[in-house]
């Protein structure tokens, strides 16, 4: 019996008390890191917020100041150019004034010109003063009104004028526009010679500009082309009383 009390027992290794160093630690590292990232998140995140919450209460705080407005068609307002009327050109200061003392009209000329009142017609020409003296000579000579010298002539039709007078032909071309002389309605003829005539070269341009004005009818003339400066600038100061 004591033999089998003797039986030698068999010998329990004693379990670990704890984890082994390496492992313990690398656990911590890994935890250490995931806080930080969790950290670092919630940061971004809050600032992201704060962020957004202080543009909108920005935004609010501008509209409340200025209040934004969505234009309608009433508020809309389209510029319009008022179309410019026709007034005295400015290279006209200084020029001489010719008022008729039997007509109800009257213009400005160059300083430097001069006008005659024709005997026969009712008709006041106006040219340089060189020009004029050759006119009235040529005039004297001839005994009778116009000449070859004739420059702007304005004159009251006293008669009717055909209308073949405005037609083209074979020896000249006639072309027409309507126009306003100082607010007075006017139709300009144009006619261009194609052939050499007594006073006249291939190749000269005369224009009539006629008007009414009262039931009469008037025609300012330009017979030297060299003028027609001179004859739109005229044209711009002609007045009726």
């Amino acid at each position: 019996m004591d033999s089998q009390n003797n039986t030698p027992q068999p010998v329990q290794e004693p379990l670990p008390s704890s984890l082994p160093v390496q492992a313990t630690v690398s656990h911590n590292k890994r935890y250490f890191f995931i806080s930080i990232g969790v950290l670092f998140l919630i940061l971004v995140i809050g600032i992201g917020y704060v962020a957004s919450l202080s543009k909108h209460r920005s935004q609010k705080m501008i509209q409340a100041v200025i209040p934004s407005v969505v234009p309608t068609k009433k508020d809309i307002v389209v510029a319009t150019v008022a179309p410019k009327p026709i007034t005295e050109d400015s290279a006209t200061v200084g020029w001489k004034t010719y008022t008729s003392k039997k007509y109800p009209f009257s213009f400005k000329y160059p300083a430097d010109w001069d006008y005659f009142e024709f005997p026969n017609t009712p008709s006041v020409m106006v040219a340089p003063v060189s020009v004029l003296t050759l006119q009235l000579k040529d005039a004297m000579k001839s005994g009778t009104d116009g000449g070859k010298y004739e420059t702007i002539v304005f004159s009251k039709d006293t008669f009717p004028i055909p209308s073949e007078e405005y037609e083209s032909t074979t020896d000249h071309t006639v072309t027409s526009r309507n126009t306003i002389v100082n607010g007075l309605s006017a139709i300009e003829y144009t006619t261009t010679y194609h052939i050499d005539l007594p006073g006249i070269e291939n190749g000269d341009v005369f224009i009539d500009t006629k008007m009414s004005f009262k039931g009469s009818n008037y025609t300012i003339e330009l017979l030297q082309p060299q003028y027609q400066d001179i004859y739109s600038k005229i044209l711009s100061t002609v007045t009726y009383q």
